[in-house]
């Protein structure tokens, strides 16, 4: 049943997109360069292809598909660290424009 429904290479493609997320949150959180950190997030994950990853909307239990349902985890993760990036770098702006828009991302 596995190889029907999970694949292989989308668990391997899951575990370099979470890899991805961790890596650029933990050096955004060293280096406090947020911006620069999400873009590179978001370059790693187009290259991996995962899909959904540049849609914002949830998707319903009808869209998944379960044989990318592991790699499509995660844009829920990659959504949070966003939004969490975005807070920081409209942060340091001082902007409260700038805040409110991030957070509304």
């Amino acid at each position: 049943m596995w190889r029907y429904w999970w694949s292989y290479p989308d668990e391997l493609r899951f575990l370099r997109g979470y890899d991805a997320v961790f890596n650029e949150v933990k050096s955004a959180q060293t280096t406090g360069s947020f911006e620069d950190e999400l873009n590179v997030q978001d370059k790693k994950l187009n290259k991996l292809e995962i899909p959904g990853v540049d849609d914002n909307s949830p998707g319903s239990i009808s869209d998944m598909n379960f044989h990318t349902m592991l790699s499509q985890s995660i844009n829920g993760l990659s959504g949070f660290s966003r939004k969490v990036m975005l807070a920081e770098v409209a942060k340091t702006s001082n902007d409260d424009r700038d805040c409110a828009k991030a957070l509304s991302a």
